[in-house]
């Protein structure tokens, strides 16, 4: 489940990003502005010692340092087995790269564990969906079992409750019961697969002040999701 496509590479700006991928042993190659050289002396020895290639930029670089990388390892077992378990976030049939990075972005930013996108019938990591991260995906591992159902299920078999996001439901987010640790389940342009929803714990919509939130992308979404359990509220 771990397994990654050749092509798969992350872009990270800054001298701290990328001395973090030269620390994980990701880093594939750096750009350097050499008007900024003095400022990444001590990265690009080390960069050097490690074997890595430097780059002149080709146009201006932020922060004066720029890096290609591996994608964050996404080892399936590793996940399950996490003493404590962070929020979850699946995604059954978003093929948009958009909207992968958007996720992405979004998890993140309430420390999630990772997304996990199941089949094939989503987006792979490609350029356009490093792009949406905005930096994410440099951090973010993104699992891809080859079965989706058989996925969530070891999922909750660790200790993850199993909540999907569906506008149709009749439960809401603001009153349903949601014991941590939560794994969101979005279903993508399509909606979710009928035995995806079958899998899950609950089946909740988001509420929203016209009554209606069938009008949110998955990113937004997830973004709300994450949000309540972060705070454990949503007004009614």
């Amino acid at each position: 489940m771990n397994k990654r496509a050749a092509e798969e590479t992350v872009i990270v700006h800054g001298a701290r990003a990328v001395g973090a991928m030269l620390a994980e042993g990701r880093a594939r190659r750096i750009w350097t502005d050499e008007k900024k050289r003095s400022r990444t002396s001590e990265i690009l020895r080390r960069a050097r010692q490690n074997g890595v290639p430097i780059l002149p930029a080709q146009k201006r670089t932020p922060q004066g340092i720029s890096a290609e990388a591996a994608p964050p390892p996404a080892v399936w077992k590793t996940l399950l087995a996490l003493p404590k378990k962070p929020p979850l976030v699946v995604l059954d049939g978003v093929t948009d790269p958009r909207n992968l990075g958007a996720v992405m972005r979004a998890a993140r930013a309430f420390s999630a564990a990772g997304v996990v996108t199941g089949g094939r019938r989503n987006a792979p990591l490609s350029a356009a969906a490093v792009k949406a991260s905005s930096g994410a995906a440099a951090f973010l591992p993104v699992y891809r079992p080859a079965n989706l159902r058989r996925a969530l299920l070891e999922l909750r078999a660790a200790g993850w409750f199993l909540a999907g996001a569906d506008e149709n439901a009749k439960l809401s987010v603001a009153s349903a019961e949601l014991p941590p640790p939560v794994c969101w389940v979005f279903g993508g342009e399509s909606g979710m697969r009928r035995l995806t929803m079958e899998t899950c714990d609950v089946l909740a919509r988001i509420p929203s002040a016209e009554g209606d939130a069938g009008c949110l992308n998955v990113a937004a979404a997830c973004a709300v999701c994450l949000a309540l359990g972060a705070q454990n509220r949503l007004p009614e």
